[in-house]
C-alpha cells in the first residue's frame, strides 16, 4: 500500500481531531440520555420506525433485536418465501429486482439470527472494501482511524445495519468497480455495475461512464448482463418468465415514495422547505405536488451533473465516478439516511484528495472543498434528531445539511481558477 504524503497525514490528524471531538460531545450526550435520564436512544437519536416491517401475508415474521429489528431483512426474507413477490395484489410489492430477492433464499433456511450475524459480517467487508477503494493511500493504522471514526460510528451505517439494509453492499459493488474503471478495465467495471443494478436499480446510471468513454460495446455487454441476471434471478423466485413483474417493482417503487418528508433526497429536502414555512402540507404517496417536485429535482440536478458537467469533463478526471455515485441518493424521490453512506465516501474521497488532483483550483477554492468535505462526515454523526412527527420522526443534522452541502461541492469542483 503507498504510504499517504506528510501533508495528507497532516490534514489527516487535523480532520480526524474534528470528528473525534464531535463524536465525544455526541456520545457524552448519549450516555447522558440514556443512562442517567433513562431515556430511549431511538426518541432522540436513531430514527424509530413506527410501524413493523412489511411481509407479504402468511410470512411468520419474527421481530430481531434492534431499534428497527432489522425490518428490511425481514421485508426481503419474505418476499423470498412466495413464487411472486411482484403481484400487483400485494399492498407492497417488492420494489427490489429479482436479484435483490433471490439473493436472501439462502437466508431463508438459517435461523434468523444465524443470518443476520452473516449478512452484518458480509455488509462489514463491503464496507472495508469500498474505503480500500477510497483512501488507497493510508496506512493502517490511518485507515483504521478513518473506518471507525468516519462510518461505523456513522448514523448512516448504524442505520443500515439496523435495518438490514442491502445498501452497502450495493455501494461496496459499485466502489469495487470504480477500482476497475481506475484501472482501465472497462469490461470488469460493466459487470460489476450490472451486479450492482440487479440488486437495487440505480446504479445502472454509472453506465453514463461508458458513454463517455465511448464503450458502447461494454455498454450493450452490461445491459445484456442486466438482463441476463434478472431473467435467471426471476426464474430462481418463481420457476417462470412472468414480464408482469416490472409493473410490481413500480408500485413497490411508488408505495414507498409516500414519505415525503423523510430522507436525503433533493424532493424531500425540498418539501420539508415547503412545509417549515407552511406554504405545502403533504399527503403521503399519492401526492401529485411531491411527485412532481421529485421528478423536476432529479432532472434539473441529474442534468446539471451527468450531462452538463460530467459528459463535457468539467469534473477533475479523478473524482468524476465519486461524485456521480453521491449523487445519485440525491436523485431518487426516496433516499433514507443509509443512502447517504455513498455520499460519505465520496465526501473522504474528496477531503483527502492529493493536491496535484486540485491543482485547477485556487488555495483558497480547494479549503472550501476540503470543509465542505469535512461537513458532511460530521453530519453524518448520530447527532441528536432535530424534530420529530408524523411526517417527519426522521429529520436530523444529516438530512438537512447534507443535501445543500453536496450540491453546493457538485458546483464548487466544476469552477476552475479560470473563472474566478
Amino acid at each position: 500500500m503507498i504510504k499517504a504524503t506528510a501533508l495528507e497525514s497532516k490534514n489527516l490528524n487535523k480532520y480526524s481531531a474534528i470528528v473525534l471531538t464531535c463524536l465525544t460531545v455526541c456520545g457524552a450526550y448519549i450516555y447522558v440520555w440514556t443512562f442517567y435520564l433513562e431515556q430511549r436512544i431511538e426518541e432522540r437519536f436513531i430514527f424509530e420506525a413506527k410501524d413493523t416491517p412489511y411481509v407479504v401475508p402468511g410470512f411468520n415474521s419474527i421481530p430481531i433485536v434492534g431499534v428497527h429489528k432489522f425490518g428490511d431483512f425481514v421485508s426481503q426474507l419474505s418476499y423470498a418465501s412466495v413464487s411472486n413477490p411482484y403481484d400487483l395484489s400485494l399492498a407492497l410489492p417488492s420494489p427490489y429486482p429479482p436479484l435483490g430477492i433471490a439473493l436472501f433464499k439462502f437466508f431463508s433456511p438459517l435461523n434468523p439470527k444465524i443470518s443476520i450475524l452473516i449478512f452484518v459480517f458480509i455488509s462489514i467487508i463491503f464496507l472495508i472494501l469500498s474505503l480500500k477503494v477510497t483512501v488507497y493511500r493510508f496506512t493502517k493504522w490511518n485507515f483504521t482511524l478513518v473506518l471507525l471514526c468516519f462510518l461505523v460510528l456513522s448514523k448512516p451505517f448504524l442505520l443500515a445495519i439496523d435495518r438490514g439494509n442491502l445498501q452497502i453492499i450495493v455501494v461496496g459493488l459499485c466502489f469495487i468497480a470504480v477500482y476497475f474503471l481506475s484501472a482501465k478495465n472497462y469490461i470488469v467495471f460493466g459487470l460489476v455495475i450490472a451486479i450492482a443494478a440487479s440488486i437495487k436499480a440505480y446504479p445502472v446510471l454509472l453506465l453514463v461512464i461508458l458513454i463517455k468513454q465511448r464503450k458502447f460495446k461494454i455498454l450493450i455487454i452490461s445491459l445484456l448482463s442486466i438482463v441476463a441476471l434478472t431473467l435467471f434471478s426471476l426464474f430462481t423466485i418463481s420457476n417462470k418468465f412472468d414480464f408482469s413483474f416490472i409493473l410490481g417493482m413500480l408500485k413497490g417503487m411508488a408505495v414507498q415514495s409516500g414519505y415525503p418528508t423523510s430522507g436525503i433526497s433533493l424532493a424531500s429536502w425540498i418539501m420539508r422547505v415547503l412545509e417549515a414555512i407552511n406554504l405545502y402540507n403533504p399527503i403521503g404517496g399519492q401526492d401529485s405536488v411531491f411527485r412532481i417536485i421529485s421528478l423536476f429535482s432529479a432532472i434539473t440536478f441529474g442534468w446539471y451533473v451527468f450531462v452538463r458537467n460530467f459528459m463535457h469533463s468539467k469534473y477533475p478526471k479523478e473524482i468524476e465516478p465519486f461524485i456521480l455515485i453521491g449523487s445519485i441518493p440525491l436523485l431518487i424521490p426516496v433516499s433514507w439516511d443509509y443512502n447517504s453512506i455513498a455520499i460519505s465516501l465520496c465526501a473522504i474521497r474528496i477531503l483527502f484528495l492529493d493536491s496535484e488532483y486540485l491543482g485547477q483550483f485556487s488555495p483558497t477554492r480547494i479549503k472550501l472543498i476540503r470543509k465542505l468535505s469535512l461537513g458532511i462526515i460530521v453530519a453524518s454523526i448520530p447527532f441528536p434528531i432535530i424534530w420529530s412527527g408524523e411526517e417527519r420522526v426522521n429529520v436530523g443534522v444529516l438530512d438537512i445539511i447534507v443535501p445543500p452541502i453536496f450540491v453546493l461541492l457538485a458546483i464548487i469542483l466544476t469552477k476552475t481558477r479560470i473563472n474566478e
